[in-house]
């Protein structure tokens, strides 16, 4: 369903009970099935495959080939590009940037200025916050907060 002034672009595949709303934008090979909603000027773009639901909104950038499914919600400036893989009720908040074959899952909070990039996952009841940049193949199940660099 398109709602209000969201625009769905080039080839898109939008299917299940997703709700694409507000200002959102969608273009580029995109998949979305589910219950999945977009709303909020999010921009879902390239080959993003988004599924079960999920929520994306607040200015949300999603790209690449990012695979976005099970209850995860990506908000308030959150970027997301090029092979990233988050699942399992994950939350992605606040100008956090997920690049580069990196997986999020299993109830892990992304907030603040964060960025993770470089073959990184993160997993299992994880919290990382502040200025924290997490790269280069590291892997982690602890509570990363402010101003570390891993």
């Amino acid at each position: 369903r398109v709602e209000h002034n969201a625009k769905i672009f080039k080839y898109a595949k939008i299917s299940g009970n997703a709700v694409i709303s507000g200002d959102a934008m969608i273009s580029g090979n995109v998949e979305i099935d589910g219950f999945v909603i977009i709303t909020d000027n999010a921009k879902i773009s390239d080959y993003a495959l988004i599924t079960d639901k999920v929520t994306i909104c607040d200015n949300a950038v999603i790209s690449g080939y990012a695979s976005i499914s099970n209850k995860v919600i990506i908000e308030e400036n959150a970027r997301v590009d090029n092979y990233v893989n988050i699942s399992g009720e994950a939350r992605v908040t606040g100008n956090a940037l997920i690049l580069g074959n990196t997986v999020i899952c299993d109830n892990t909070l992304v907030s603040g200025n964060v960025r993770v990039c470089g073959d990184s996952r993160i997993t299992g009841d994880t919290s990382v916050s502040g200025n924290t940049v997490i790269t280069g193949a590291s892997h982690t199940n602890n509570d990363i907060v402010c101003n570390v660099i891993i």
